[in-house]
C-alpha cells in the first residue's frame, strides 16, 4: 500500500506518516502490525526516502526550503502506552518520530472519549439508536 501511494506522487518532497495505535488494545482496537511498519520503514529507505525530525522540516518549510531528498516525518496521536513496542523499530531505522500527548487524560484513569465509544459499540450486543446525538436518529447493527 505504501509503495502504491509513493509511485502515486512522482516528484514527491515531504510524506507524513501518522500512526495511533501498534498492535491490540486493551480494548481490543487493532493497531498497526509491528512487522508491516519496520517493512514499510525498510521500503522507504530503500526507495530513497530519508527521514526528517518533524520540528526541522516545518521551520526548513517556513523558511522556504524543501527537502533536499524525498522526506517522510512520522508521528504517533495520542502517546498509548503501545507505542513502547513499536520505539525499537524507529530506532532501528533511525527514523525521528514526533508522539503528540492528550495531557489532560495522563492524570485519569478513564479512556479518552473515543476510546469509551468504541467499548461502548464493541460491547453492543443488538441494534442501536444513536439520536441524542446533534438530532440524528439511526438504527441499525454496529458492524
Amino acid at each position: 500500500l505504501l509503495a502504491r501511494a509513493v509511485r502515486w506522487q512522482r516528484g514527491v518532497h515531504l510524506i507524513g506518516l501518522c500512526f495511533h495505535r501498534f498492535g491490540l488494545s486493551p480494548l481490543g482496537e487493532v493497531g498497526h502490525d509491528l512487522s508491516a511498519v519496520d517493512e514499510g520503514l525498510t521500503w522507504l529507505r530503500r526507495a530513497g526516502f530519508s527521514f526528517a525530525d518533524l520540528e526541522d522540516t516545518v521551520q526548513g518549510l517556513l523558511a522556504g526550503r524543501l527537502p533536499e531528498r524525498p522526506s517522510v516525518v512520522v508521528t504517533i496521536d495520542d502517546g498509548y502506552a503501545d507505542l513502547l513496542s513499536a520505539v525499537p523499530i524507529f530506532a532501528k531505522h533511525a527514523c525521528p518520530v514526533t508522539v503528540f500527548l492528550a495531557t489532560d487524560f495522563l492524570d485519569r484513569r478513564a479512556p479518552l472519549w473515543w476510546d469509551q465509544i468504541q467499548l461502548l459499540l464493541s460491547r453492543a450486543d443488538g441494534p442501536l439508536e444513536l439520536d441524542a446525538v446533534a438530532g440524528v436518529s439511526w438504527k441499525g447493527r454496529w458492524e
